[in-house]
């Protein structure tokens, strides 16, 4: 029987604006010395990628955009999420990990194809014991809510925990893709009559959910840990990043999202401010 991770994609995108962490992901996945997925990376850059961060992945596409006229994220501008299966076509399931995060443990790839079996997402809502310190959803998310389905609906919805669209698996004959296709386009369409709207692909997705329109499996958050929410511990015996809290559970992939891309943090174990970029983290257990 074949193994079923070798049919796996695994997809990042970024521009410009991201290279260096796009190398940090795909490094990380090297590192780890995968057997059977492949790599794919969207360059969304207006001058093309670098060549020592293109090689590194096994297929390569561009998408661009035409007009800086946008507000919100670029991805969900030019809808690439939606579009995995027809960017890169020929796979039986697709794995999302967006350029600001990287992988520490390799068993996460076979964990997120299984959970892409089980409905027609598998993804993360941003509920953990350690976020409790932080206000989920965000104010910036409830903004973006409301941008683009209202005050009602906002409050109706941000009730219910925010899905991170950030990692993700689903399989390729999920419903996935058309459903979240044709909730951007029609997203775009306004956009293209004027309508003053933040692209986002988390927000839609959120409220597919939660009308139902589609089924999720949850991610637990060593999946998908969101750095700005709660620090981890530096395990330097383990070499690990781990949660922190006992029994100290390893984390499998660390999203460095919003400014915890550039922000160092201090840590009491180690007694001096780091930072959790892949890079440095490599480097920090190589002297340890």
């Amino acid at each position: 029987m074949q193994n079923p991770v070798t049919r796996a994609l695994i997809v990042t995108a970024c521009d410009e604006n991201h290279y260096e962490l796009g190398l940090d992901l795909i490094t990380s996945l090297r590192d780890l010395g995968l057997n059977g997925p492949q790599v794919g990376f969207v360059d969304m850059g207006t001058g093309g990628a670098p060549e020592q961060l293109v090689r590194r992945f096994d297929l390569y596409e561009r998408q661009t955009v035409e007009t800086d006229q946008y507000k919100g994220y670029k991805t969900a501008f030019l809808s690439i999420k939606p579009r995995l299966p027809t960017i890169f076509p020929g796979f039986d399931t697709y794995i999302w990990i967006d350029a600001d995060c990287w992988v520490q443990s390799a068993s996460v790839v076979g964990k997120l194809v299984d959970a892409a079996q089980m409905a027609d997402i598998a993804a993360h809502p941003e509920l953990d014991i350690h976020y409790f310190r932080y206000k989920m959803p965000a104010d910036r998310t409830i903004n973006f809510y409301k941008n683009l389905y209202g005050d009602d609906i906002c409050e109706k919805m941000c009730r219910f925990p925010m899905m991170s669209s950030g990692v993700f698996s689903a399989r390729s004959d999920s419903k996935l893709w058309a459903v979240c296709s044709n909730s951007m386009a029609t997203i775009k369409s306004r956009w293209k009559l004027g309508t003053d709207l933040r692209f986002s692909d988390q927000i839609p997705l959120h409220f597919l959910i939660h009308t139902n329109k589609l089924s999720m499996f949850p991610l637990k958050a060593v999946d998908n840990w969101q750095l700005y929410a709660a620090l981890p511990l530096i395990d330097t015996e383990r070499k690990r990043v781990v949660v922190p809290s006992p029994p100290y559970e390893e984390i499998n992939i660390i999203h460095l999202a919003g400014p915890s891309k550039k922000s160092q943090y201090y840590s009491q174990h180690l007694r001096k401010n780091i930072s959790y970029r892949y890079r440095d983290i490599k480097q920090l257990f190589s002297q340890s």
